[in-house]
Parts: C-alpha cells; structure tokens; sequence
C-alpha cells in the first residue's frame, strides 16, 4: 500500500495544475490508482536460487553465508534492486522493486544476480585497488518481472575469483571457530573485518599479514596455511594499534620467508609461534606434540608453538589462552611474557613438564641485526606478474564481449514527438559508460602492473604501502571524478528536458532517470570523500560491469 501511495503521489505531481470539477478528480484518482497498481507490479521482482562454489579439490560444495544482490541491468549504469545472504545450503530468496519512482509505460526489468564477496564486520576479499571481489552470477532475464527461479549457479571457478571464493569460505570458517571458541562476538582491530587481499604481487611467494589484511599472493594454491595467517590476524590487532604493529614489524622483522626450525628472535617466534598453535586450533594434531626440531629455546618458532599447544591441552584450551594474550595488548613479545601473564590469570594450572622457557644458550644478534633474507624470488615473481596481466587482459575481454544496446528502450506511454527526448538523452548516456569503462580500464592496467611488489624491504620501509595507497587514490580519482562530472551533467540535462514539458508519462520517465542519476552521483561523491582512508573500499557500483568475474554455466 505505501508502495502504491507513493507512486501516486508522484503521478499526480507528474500532471500538473489542472482545473477540473470533482467528479473528474475521482476518476482521475481510480485511473491513476489502477496505473500505480500496475506500475508497482511491473517493477515488483522475487529471485531465488541456490550458489555453489569450487573449493580447493575441485568440488562443488554450498555457498554459504555469501553475499547476494539482485541487479537490474541496464547500457548505463546496473542499479541495486536487493541484497542478502545464502542459508547453510547455499539457497538465497530476494525481493524488490526496480525502480525509486513510477514510470508510466516503462517496461519490465533486467534482473540479473551478482555474487559479492563481503560480510560487513566479519569478511571482506578484495584486490590491491580495494574493489571488493563479485562475480555475475546468471544470465540478464530481459523485461521480466514478478517470480524468477534463476536455479544453481556456481560461481566463478576461474581464479582469481575462485581462489577468493576459497579464501572467503575459510575466513568464515576460521570466524566461526574463533567465536565459538573465545567467546567474542567479533575478532579485534577494523570493526572485527578480516580482510583479505588477493592476488597480491609478493616478491617471496607467500601469504603476508599485517594489521587487518590478510595478502595472499595468486600463485598460492596451498590453502592449508590460511589458519596461519588468520593466526596472525588475531595476534596483530590484538597487540596494539596499526602503529603498534608496524613498529613490531620493523624491529622483529616481520615479513619474510621463515621455517620452523629457524633459530631468529623472541618477538618473530612468538608472532609466528602463535600463528602455528592457531592453525593446530584449527587443523588438530597439524603439529607433533613432541618437538623434535635441531633448535630449541624461545627464540625458535616451531618449539614455541608446541610449548603453546602443550599450555592449552593442560591448561583449559583456547579461551584462557586468548584471554591472556588480548588482555595485555603491548605487553607479549615472548613466550616468557606470554607464560608469565598466563600464569598470572591461571596460578591453579599445573605444568608438569619443562617448557623451557628461556631463550637458547647462544649468542644472539639483536632484532635489528638479524641479516635480512633474500628480497625476492625472481621465478615466483615473474609467475605473479604473468598472472596480474592474465587479470587485467580478462578484464578487457570481458568488456569487449558484453553486448552493447544499439537504441533506448522507450516507454510506450511516451507519445512519438517526444522520442527523441529519449533517445538524446540515451546517446549521453551510453558515452559516459562507455568513456568511464575504457577510463577504469586503461587506469587500472597502468596502476596495478607498475606497483611495486610486496617485498621484505619494501614492507618495513612502508614504500608498499605508500604506493598501494597512492594508486587506490589515483584509481579513484581517475575514475569517479569525470563520471561525477558527466552524471552532472546528464541531471542538468534531464531537468531542461523537464523543464519543456507538462506530459505525465515523459514527466514520469525523467523523474525516474533523474533518481538514478541522483543515487550515482551520491555513490561517486563518497568514493571520492572516502579515497584518502586507510581502508577504503571503492563502491562496486561505481565500476563497469567487465570488472566482475564471471559465472560457470548452471544447471
């Protein structure tokens, strides 16, 4: 009912001033009340269907806990109809209307569903410009409305999208555990997010965390390590603040290539100690209980996981373990330090063997001595390069192959003189989409394959960092500032158009195409608003439809 009162409002804006006595009025009002009616049920879409996806042994397992948003095509520019998420066998149900404001004589929808990976506040994957990784997942159902059965489709199993597809089911996993296991609602640091970036270019060929990102280079297809990284992800926001961690990264030297066995420094082996007793959390027995490494002592990564692991299985599991690392943020930079807070919560536990808690009787180099190791492996590097232009050309093909409409669909309200209206303001539509297109394209094949790869050096000098954001704020820039400029100008055009005409079904179709265009300018300002942030994600809605992957066929 608010529905129809709403386009009724609009309608009866939409006729102007007119005199007319007050039988006339109220068969005005059945007239436009059946119209409403009709125009609501037009625009009125249910979707429902079920996604899979490609897990990492090549089979089709349920999407869960996905996002799902039902998109209505069009030449220009794809407008939301609704959004929300697969149940645990991958189903999903949505409904909308197609349309802010009526439209007398507008034809039916392009619905089409679109597969984002996002769950706000708990998991985000995306790529190094911060798009957050979609794919379309059906076929465009032209001028259909009311129920649409779009059946089993299964998302992309092209990577990159379905490496992330993968990680984006793991993190999920992984948040799961860790709430049930901890009692947290939300894991620490960036809204409780994990982030996870992917394809990263890393220079030695393996997953990175920092403060609320997990880097995940495209060449790694051993997803076994994620809880690892999802280990770190945990430890790192917990500990303190972005600047705290960065700190921690310069004097332990985060970011390299380590083993288990590697004799290094108290701060790296318990950052990468806790990541490897996380992963037996999630993988149990992934690590003997016995160690049996050349090295011992603190400052050897794989004795102090099993000297954590050992702590847990006597001393309560997970729960008291987490609590004694997230309550002293700053404080833990050691297995002493973290033995001696643990003990401090739980004197009562009983340790009834040596868990050798002091460092190895040698000397050591102090962390900012320690020798830095090779800055790249030059076969994995020229792999990820090769693999970034794979991206970047899929990129362009897609665009080359989505059709393009070689005239405006008009209403069929509108009377014959006022087609060219329509039509004149189609053609500027069709040249801003198909100028921002080839401007998000050429920009993002510059920027991405002259970034700098993620390497040891560039990591603790921040230079990585410094650039990707530099090119995050160029992309955007470079694509949201000429498009806001052009809708812009498409909305001053519509108003004139407006403005030259009282006829209601002509009056209705520009109040429609102005809306949209009122809702893109929105979009692009606050991308442009967002683009010095730390985290800013660039709005789908702002991008080209060739930036989504692709869906395997359905059945």
């Amino acid at each position: 009912m608010n529905t129809h009162r709403r386009i009724l409002t609009t309608l009866v804006r939409s006729t102007g001033t007119i005199e007319m006595n007050s039988m006339n009025r109220i068969l005005l009002m059945v007239v436009l009340m059946i119209a409403a009616s009709t125009i609501a049920q037009a625009d009125f879409v249910h979707a429902k269907g079920r996604v899979l996806f490609v897990d990492s042994d090549g089979d089709e397992k349920p999407f869960v806990r996905v996002q799902v948003r039902l998109m209505d095509s069009d030449s220009d520019y794809d407008e939301e109809i609704a959004r929300g998420f697969t149940d645990h066998l991958g189903r999903y149900s949505l409904s909308g209307s197609a349309g802010d404001s009526p439209c007398i004589g507008c034809g039916k929808p392009d619905p089409y569903i679109k597969v984002v990976l996002e769950d706000p506040g708990r998991v985000e994957v995306h790529d190094i410009m911060h798009f957050t990784r979609n794919a379309v997942l059906t076929p465009i159902r032209e001028e259909t409305a009311g129920e649409i059965d779009f059946g089993t489709r299964t998302f992309t199993d092209e990577d990159p999208e379905r490496m992330a597809a993968i990680l984006y089911v793991l993190a999920q996993h992984a948040y799961n555990r860790f709430t049930a296991l901890s009692g947290d609602s939300k894991v620490p640091g960036n809204g409780g997010e994990v982030a996870i970036e992917v394809p990263v270019v890393l220079s030695f060929g393996t997953p990175y965390t920092t403060w609320d990102t997990i880097h995940w280079p495209g060449v790694k297809k051993n997803f076994d390590v994620f809880p690892h990284e999802f280990g770190h992800r945990l430890r790192h926001a917990a500990d303190g603040s972005f600047v705290h961690f960065n700190n921690d990264l310069v004097w332990y030297r985060y970011g390299r290539n380590h083993s288990l066995d590697e004799d290094s420094n108290l701060g790296f082996a318990f950052n990468e100690g806790w990541a490897h007793y996380f992963r037996d959390v999630i993988q149990p027995d992934f690590m003997d209980f016995v160690w049996n490494g050349v090295n011992r002592g603190d400052e050897v990564e794989g004795h102090v996981a099993h000297k954590l692991i050992g702590i847990a299985d006597i001393c309560g599991g997970f729960r008291h373990m987490w609590q004694a690392l997230k309550n002293n943020p700053g404080e833990i930079h050691s297995f002493q330090e973290f033995f001696d807070a643990f003990i401090a919560r739980h004197p009562p536990c009983s340790l009834d063997f040596d868990f050798n808690t002091r460092p190895s009787p040698r000397t050591r180099p102090s962390p900012r001595t320690i020798p830095n190791p090779p800055d790249a492996d030059a076969s994995v590097l020229a792999s990820l390069r090769d693999d970034l232009r794979k991206r970047v050309d899929g990129i362009d093909a897609r665009s080359a192959s989505i059709p393009a409409r070689k005239s405006p669909r008009i209403p069929s309200a509108i009377r014959t003189q006022d087609h060219a209206v329509v039509d004149r303001l189609w053609r500027k539509r069709i040249q801003s989409a198909e100028l921002a297109d080839t401007r998000a394209r050429a920009t993002y094949r510059r920027l991405v394959t002259g970034l700098q790869a993620m390497s040891p050096r560039s990591i603790r000098d921040g230079s990585y960092e410094r650039d990707a954001r530099a090119a995050r704020r160029a992309f955007i820039t470079a694509v949201a500032l000429p498009r806001l400029r052009e809708a812009q100008d498409i909305r001053r055009n519509i108003a004139a158009e407006k403005s030259k005409t009282t006829d209601a079904p002509l009056r209705s179709y520009l109040a429609r195409l102005d809306t949209k265009y009122a809702r893109l300018e929105e979009e692009l300002r606050r991308a442009l608003a967002a683009r010095d942030g730390q985290g800013t994600k660039l709005p789908l809605g702002i991008l080209p439809r060739s930036f989504a992957g692709s869906a395997r066929s359905g059945r």
